[in-house]
């Protein structure tokens, strides 16, 4: 693909009214409330085109497998929606050492408004008509109650022994940016992805500002959003086991999960199948938001806390835990689905999911003055007085990489999320030493073979766990005092403190000639 230089402008603000109300009594604390948003938001982006090509021979004859285009730059889209909570909770003393939150919370978030009208979506389906300019891009999702639930307790009467767990289902709406693309007209789109299976003239360059869409004879993309909208939500639970073990130290155990439901998919419906054609004919490729997208996290939570005491403080954290999505996930819901046809296909881990993952740091005041006895002085005392070592240590195995095609293979006339074939053996054999090998290889490419024309790979996604890392941070303070209110500091800090070279992912791209190799590291020592 050629590189793009894109030019975006946003803007946006926000207005609040709220109130909150508490009341006690007897073993009742009631709280209620109540919080209006209006939240506004204003965009205007375009693009050079980008050109995607396959082979040298579409490089030499200038006929690239699909473009982008932006045709023109529009006048910016200022989008308007309202946001309105209601909740009531009552923390509840059952007993001296038994402890219930409980709550309800409503939300409601109108649909989406631009200040000209300026929002187009279809009737129902994404094959179907549009709506008339300033109707509703999908109808008002009323039904977002969220009931919480929470529990303390002190075990058999002591506080040194405490279990906490709860409950709870949080809604959370669409950033406003992610509806943007309904402000392009049906009528006139302002971005454009011509593909050489519907357009066998195809060729480079297009001139975005003086582009004749007559000139193409195959329907154009639709920029869609589900127009049976509903807002996206996650149910979240947690067990928690904490024990002082000393009045300055206390350790937990627990168990933490959530699963995300109705969250944004982005899914690319309408493309060429194995027949060569799209399924509907007369519609171009659809760039479909819906809301078929979930997730789901389990996950183990240990720590230690070691409050000031003596001259030290630490905490330990350690998490082991796994993510799982449809297409490895990301903010934006731009999920790499192989087959929109077969979503589960594409269930994997996210691509920020980490087994393992740990954090040490402390503090520590070093007695050296001790070194001269109950009571020294002099200068040999203020040489003394006053070190300080800090640290943070962190260890994390590696993220979840997917390997891809790297080119559209099936045909589709999207490249994304497409997979090679797993034709056997291991994925890692001969790739032990990419640490000290010279090509620094992590793959085994002879693993797999490229997807056929109207085939899609048979390699799950994300299976391939990239190098872990480990970073040590140190520092010295030694702290002089002047006089009462001034005081000499000196200090020395240590990053990756033992040069340890963390290495990036691998390129999983077999379409690239770098396919396999790690070409990127994380920085080196800095003091």
């Amino acid at each position: 693909a050629t590189g793009s230089v894109e030019l975006l402008r946003a803007n946006g603000g926000s207005a609040t009214i709220l109130d909150n109300f508490s009341y006690t009594v007897g073993r009742h604390s009631i709280k209620a409330g109540f919080e209006i948003r209006w939240y506004h938001y204003g965009r205007s982006n375009g693009q050079n085109p980008i050109y995607f090509m396959d082979t040298v021979q579409d490089i030499l004859n200038s006929s690239p497998r699909s473009s982008d285009i932006t045709t023109a730059f529009p006048s910016t889209s200022r989008m308007r929606t309202t946001e309105i909570g209601i909740y009531v909770q009552d923390d509840f003393r059952v007993r001296p050492d038994l402890t219930l939150n409980l709550g309800l919370r409503w939300e409601h978030y109108t649909p989406a408004t631009e200040r000209e009208g300026r929002l187009f979506n279809v009737v129902d389906s994404p094959y179907g008509p549009f709506r008339p300019k300033g109707q509703g891009i999908w109808g008002p999702d009323y039904n977002n109650f969220g009931p919480r639930f929470g529990l303390a307790w002190e075990m058999f009467g002591s506080r040194k022994n405490v279990i906490r767990a709860g409950s709870g289902v949080f809604y959370s709406e669409n950033m406003l940016r992610n509806v943007s693309i309904a402000s392009r007209s049906p009528e006139l789109p302002f971005t454009l992805t011509l593909d050489r299976a519907d357009n066998p003239n195809l060729r480079y360059p297009i001139d975005p500002f003086n582009i004749d869409l007559s000139r193409f004879a195959a329907p154009v993309n639709r920029l869609l959003i589900d127009p049976h909208h509903r807002t996206s939500y996650a149910v979240q639970w947690s067990f928690d086991y904490q024990r002082e073990v000393t009045p300055n130290l206390t350790v937990s155990a627990g168990y933490v999960g959530t699963h995300g439901l109705k969250f944004l998919q982005l899914n690319f419906l309408n493309q060429i199948d194995e027949t060569g054609r799209r399924p509907v004919v007369g519609v171009g490729q659809i760039r479909w938001e819906g809301q078929d997208g979930m997730s789901i996290y389990h996950s183990l939570q240990m720590s230690a806390r070691k409050r000031f005491s003596h001259g030290l403080t630490f905490n330990v954290h350690y998490t082991y835990g796994k993510s799982i999505t449809n297409g490895g996930g990301s903010e934006e819901g731009i999920n790499d689905v192989q087959d929109w046809r077969n979503i589960r296909g594409s269930r994997s881990r996210t691509s920020i999911s980490l087994a393992h993952a740990m954090n040490f740091n402390y503090g520590w005041d070093v007695p050296l003055n001790r070194l001269l006895g109950p009571n020294p002085a002099g200068a040999l005392k203020l040489l003394l007085d006053g070190w300080r070592i800090n640290g943070i240590t962190t260890f994390r195995t590696g993220f979840p990489i997917e390997i891809q095609s790297g080119r559209d293979a099936f045909g589709s006339g999207s490249a994304r999320g497409q997979r090679p074939n797993y034709i056997g053996g291991d994925i890692r054999a001969g790739t032990d030493d990419y640490r000290t090998s010279n090509l620094h290889n992590y793959i085994n490419r002879a693993a797999f073979s490229p997807n056929t024309r109207f085939q899609y790979g048979n390699l799950g996604g994300w299976i391939l766990t990239g190098p872990g890392s480990q970073v040590y941070d140190f520092s010295i303070f030694k702290n002089t005092p002047i006089r009462e209110r001034l005081a000499l500091q000196f200090r020395t800090e240590f990053f990756n403190f033992f040069n340890h070279t963390n290495f990036g992912g691998p390129n999983a791209n077999l379409n690239s000639g770098l396919f396999g190799r790690i070409t990127g590291a994380g920085g080196p020592r800095e003091i």
